[in-house]
């Protein structure tokens, strides 16, 4: 199919631009795997990883931050947000080796996340998303292999167990949850890697079942339901596959409930579904703010009284609440969660109504679930979930890449274009 010559002119990148894509990108692969091996006897070794992660991804990224903005409105409201984030930084810095070397590889509650929203100002080119697309892959494959070397640590059958509740949480929220962003935009990309998304997520799900982490289950489970409304809609047999999905469907959920209570494998989540256990929390978290806290936060190392959580913690301080628009208030204020809100949700609304294209539409998807998962979830953490919120940001504020035809999308994505970008 023929296309205007512009729309090829305007996804052109030349070769320093795409060294600096592969800089950055091979920086956060190092960065992210790094991070999800927890082996403690290297644990030096994989913080030097990190750090060398870090090396590369400073060099590629610095140059990949054009403070280029496509209307006012995001240009005002980005930076003034970004400014926030960087004094709430300054705040909690300290000059300690110890800290700063928590803070450059702590990729749940480190610097890095503060500097997260800059991806939205990346190149908005094809070659970048392809980029990024074989990183999700890359991260798939490690998550495959990482499952199966923690496998006796994720089916310990005693669920208070920290360490296998770590591991699941920090494997499937590091490498395998942005699978579920392959499978939203499934036109693009090849059988074997369609593959791939759903052997990681499959086994997300088994995991997140077996150690009744119900959290992990709705991030993995809710993007599934928007991959097969868009194949639906994607579909050239609508009604005849409704019919026949929707019976499959209920002979597979039939099935499954039949499973799910039959066997012991689920016992664990079958006691948690009904338990609330983030209410003594975010009460210990409401009495222990003031006024002026929930304005502008305590800064990025802000504590909060909440003894008994933490059996180590002996000052009954914690620099952590599990429902992240209270962790944003409670390092930022209300100050940081609502410019966020300002900035992400026009994004939603671009990218689903004004939009051609499926790229678009699953970009605004995700930032739409991430929304929903940060009550149950911390989201704002520098791993490629993260990442691929400010990314899909970036993706609804450029009406270049969202009136791109979805045809133009499928001939880029399945070309050797892709093969060379990383």
């Amino acid at each position: 199919m023929n296309y205007p010559l512009t729309i090829f002119q305007s996804q052109y990148v030349d070769s320093k631009r795409l060294v600096d894509i592969k800089l950055f990108w091979w920086g956060f692969i190092l960065y992210g795997i790094g991070s999800a091996i927890t082996l403690e006897a290297f644990e030096i070794i994989f913080q030097l990883i990190q750090i060398a992660g870090l090396g590369l991804l400073f060099m590629g990224g610095h140059r990949l931050v054009p403070f280029q903005f496509d209307n006012a409105y995001v240009a005002i409201l980005f930076k003034v947000y970004f400014l926030w984030l960087m004094l709430v930084f300054v705040r909690g810095v300290s000059l300690d080796y110890d800290e700063m070397k928590v803070y450059l590889t702590d990729p749940w509650f480190g610097a890095m996340i503060y500097f997260s929203p800059l991806l939205m100002l990346f190149p908005k080119k094809l070659a970048f998303y392809s980029t990024l697309f074989r990183v999700i892959s890359i991260f798939g494959i490690a998550a495959i292999i990482l499952y199966a070397a923690y496998y006796q640590d994720l089916v310990n059958p005693d669920i208070r167990n920290y360490r296998s509740r770590d591991i699941v949480e920090n494997l499937s929220r590091t490498l395998a949850i942005p699978a579920c962003f392959t499978l939203m935009t499934f036109m693009y990309h090849s059988g074997r890697r369609k593959v791939l998304a759903w052997a990681v997520v499959l086994l997300t799900i088994y995991f997140a079942l077996v150690r009744a982490r119900r959290g992990l289950l709705f991030m993995v489970i809710s993007p599934l339901i928007f991959t097969y409304v868009i194949y639906l809609l994607k579909s050239r047999v609508k009604s005849l596959f409704i019919i026949l999905s929707v019976i499959a469907g209920l002979g597979l959920i039939n099935y499954g409930i039949s499973v799910f209570n039959s066997s012991h494998t689920f016992d664990a989540i079958k006691q948690r579904a009904m338990q609330n256990t983030r209410e003594g929390v975010e009460i210990m978290f409401f009495k222990d703010m003031e006024g002026m806290d929930w304005i502008v936060g305590r800064g990025a190392d802000g504590l909060y009284y909440c003894p008994g959580i933490e059996e180590d913690n002996e000052s009954g301080y914690r620099r952590v609440i599990e429902t992240d628009y209270l962790q944003i208030i409670l390092k930022g204020g209300l100050i940081s969660l609502i410019l966020l809100l300002l900035i992400v949700l026009p994004a939603i609304f671009k990218g689903l109504f004004l939009s051609k294209n499926t790229l678009s539409k699953a970009a605004a998807i995700w930032i739409l679930l991430s929304l929903i998962n940060m009550y149950p979830s911390t989201v704002n953490t520098f791993n490629l979930f993260y990442l691929v919120f400010w990314v899909s940001v970036g993706i609804c504020y450029s009406p270049m890449i969202r009136n791109l035809p979805d045809q133009v999308l499928i001939d880029y994505f399945s070309s050797d274009t892709e093969s060379k970008a990383l």
